[in-house]
């Protein structure tokens, strides 16, 4: 089933079977959102149901071939994560472990404090754009938020 979502300034269509729930990927993939019409899809990736695993990908597409048996495969939304990252990379934007307060990037790893960094300044009132991942561009030498993720997408990685 074919469902079309926003991420980063680019179209995406995620063609899976029903019962794939696409957005397990918002972990990984700021404010991804849902559209219904698009009016030019920029990345495709779709799952087919075969005995034989294989994975073909090119710019624009991603085709993941691998038995269904009626469960997402673990490593999933690592793989289409990491593609996306990678095309994306390519079109000059870049994911970033991080989190932006007062419209200041903060950089870390799992565990640097980033998550204490958002909750103290959320009790100063401070705004908050992202609180784990973010997506960024550089035009010109500005840079640029392009997405973050909220606390509502929040996870300890």
């Amino acid at each position: 089933m074919k469902k079309f979502y926003e991420y980063a300034n680019h179209i995406l269509c995620f063609d899976f079977p029903e019962e794939l729930n696409v957005i397990s990927l918002k972990q990984h993939l700021p404010q991804i959102k849902i559209i219904d019409n698009p009016k030019n899809i920029h990345i495709h990736v779709s799952f087919h149901e075969s005995s034989h695993a294989n994975i073909v990908f090119d710019f624009n597409k991603l085709e993941i071939y691998d038995e269904w048996n009626k469960s997402w495969l673990i490593d999933l939304p690592h793989l289409i994560y990491s593609y996306l990252k990678y095309i994306l990379f390519h079109k000059n934007y870049y994911s970033v472990h991080s989190c932006i307060i007062d419209d200041k990037l903060f950089i870390g790893h799992s565990g640097s404090g980033k998550t204490t960094l958002c909750l103290h300044a959320l009790k100063n009132n401070k705004e908050i754009s992202s609180f784990d991942r973010s997506v960024l561009s550089f035009n010109h030498h500005q840079l640029n938020i392009i997405s973050g993720t909220d606390r509502s997408e929040e996870h300890t990685s």
